[in-house]
């Protein structure tokens, strides 16, 4: 479902690239914009979009673009489009943001599109998409906003502010065939789809991390997710549909996140490094979610572990072409290609699942160590 998904997306997204690439615009900058290495490119009550040039202050040390700028490119352009959508004297205050990272970036130029989904006299709701330069999606972010008119209204007070964001909520559920205020199609049924089982799944992970799997409850989960027990159910049939949508939904990350790593190498030694850093980067970003994954692996079905099992396998078979790829040119000495990719995943868990021992070193000085390690073993003398 969720490959499906980005393939529209990845679609729509080149088609907006190209139009951006060739429309004169009028790019509109302030001094924040422009220490964030952002303009704005076009601007409307209907649609914001804009560019933003990656620099080495945007990235974490893994090379990769942080969420927090990510976020921050967002927040800018629901805002400005916010403020351009509101009547005249407004009050706009932001009450809610939900984020949705599909993948890791490692491209130097982004652009993100934000349109409404919902315009009212109380309250507004944005989403951004933000892609790299080619198209592909990265993020998704969506913000509310209340408005208030001081000539006009007193302002609200919690119970009211909280009422009118859950019907904005609501009103802005993306469905297939529906417009937006001007006109626009709101994202398809199954992008959304796609967006809510992914929110399912990183609050199921937190819910199972701390309770266990036999400890915890839908209804745990759905508050986790800040939804209603009968809402996540139209997503899910069960707890154990739950877990086995977390196990999917962290391996098929990893494997997204080895794609783009690997995209611009040219050799394969560059290949593993770069998946070696991936690995350890993810490692250390799901340190309690791969052990609750290896915890939890038994309380599974027996039909759902293998559909899940058969998912890792695939992971190291990504691993393993890579691994062929340089006995066959010569850079690696000959190996069996899966079982060396099997060994390549277990060393880089260890980070993961032996903090007891070793957190003491860096997760940098363990990268470094792994890739000396391997490389010992697989470079020809």
């Amino acid at each position: 479902m969720r490959r499906v998904t980005l393939a529209k997306n990845v679609r729509a997204n080149r088609q907006r690239a190209v139009v951006l690439a060739n429309t004169p615009t009028h790019m509109t900058r302030d001094s924040y914009h422009e220490r964030l290495g952002m303009a704005i490119v076009h601007s409307a009550p209907d649609r914001v979009t804009g560019e933003m040039s990656v620099g080495s202050e945007h990235l974490d040390p893994a090379g990769a673009v942080r969420g927090a700028a990510l976020q921050a490119f967002a927040d800018e352009l629901t805002a400005f489009g916010a403020a351009l959508g509101a009547a005249r004297d407004s009050v706009i205050v932001p009450l809610e943001t939900r984020a949705s990272h599909f993948r890791r970036s490692l491209s130097r130029a982004l652009g993100a599109e934000a349109v409404p989904l919902h315009v009212g006299a109380s309250t507004m709701v944005w989403q951004t998409s933000v892609y790299e330069a080619g198209g592909d999606p990265i993020a998704m972010v969506t913000h509310t906003f209340l408005v208030s008119v001081p000539d006009r209204a007193a302002p609200m007070d919690t119970a009211q502010a909280d009422k009118s964001v859950a019907l904005a909520l609501v009103q802005a559920e993306p469905a297939e065939g529906k417009k937006g205020a001007a006109g626009r199609s709101r994202p398809s049924a199954e992008a959304a789809h796609s967006q809510r089982r992914a929110q399912i799944a990183e609050s199921a992970c937190k819910v199972i991390s701390r309770n266990g799997f036999s400890g915890s409850s839908i209804r745990a989960i759905a508050d986790e997710a800040g939804l209603h027990v009968p809402t996540l159910y139209q997503y899910v049939d069960s707890k154990d549909q739950v877990l086995e949508l977390v196990f999917h939904w962290l391996v098929d990350q990893v494997r997204m996140d080895i794609e783009v790593a690997t995209q611009s190498c040219s050799t394969a030694r560059q290949k593993l490094l770069a998946m070696i850093g991936t690995l350890t980067w993810r490692g250390d970003q799901n340190r309690s979610r791969i052990g609750m994954l290896n915890r939890e692996l038994k309380s599974l079905s027996p039909k759902a572990r293998l559909r899940v099992m058969d998912e890792i396998q695939t992971l190291m078979g990504q691993i393993a072409v890579v691994i062929e790829e340089g006995v066959a040119s010569g850079e690696f000495r000959s190996v069996e290609p899966l079982l060396v990719a099997n060994f390549v995943d277990a060393v880089i868990d260890v980070w993961a699942l032996r903090q007891f021992s070793i957190k003491r070193v860096g997760v940098m000085a363990f990268e470094a160590e792994v890739v000396r390690f391997l490389e010992a073993a697989l470079l020809r003398a």
